[in-house]
């Protein structure tokens, strides 16, 4: 069943997300908060915006591997074969060697 492949790899994100996104969104806030207060006063309602949009981007450049091979498994086609599980899928991703065969799928 195509619909819950990759579900182990989301819960597996939920954790790390949050736990990236919440406690650096408070750093850069703070920091920034700071910074505008003393430096430029018209800029600090944007304070909250910068803060979450900085620490949300740290987050999803951190978790994007996870992300991708929980895509890679859902799109993994239906064969005769046991299709590759969340760790195998995602040292597939990480891993650095890119064989011919490789980029011939992405055509």
């Amino acid at each position: 069943m195509k619909l819950w492949r990759g579900t182990g790899a989301s819960l597996a994100l939920a954790m790390p997300t949050v736990g990236i996104c919440l406690p650096y969104y408070d750093i850069f806030r703070n920091f920034m908060e700071e910074f505008t207060t003393r430096n430029a006063p018209s800029l600090t309602p944007y304070v909250p915006l910068v803060a979450g949009s900085l620490a949300r981007s740290l987050a999803f450049i951190t978790c994007y591997p996870v992300e991708l091979a929980r895509t890679r498994m859902q799109a993994f086609k239906e064969s005769a074969t046991k299709p590759p599980g969340m760790w195998k899928t995602l040292h597939m991703v990480i891993s650095p060697v890119r064989t011919t065969s490789n980029i011939q799928n992405l055509d």
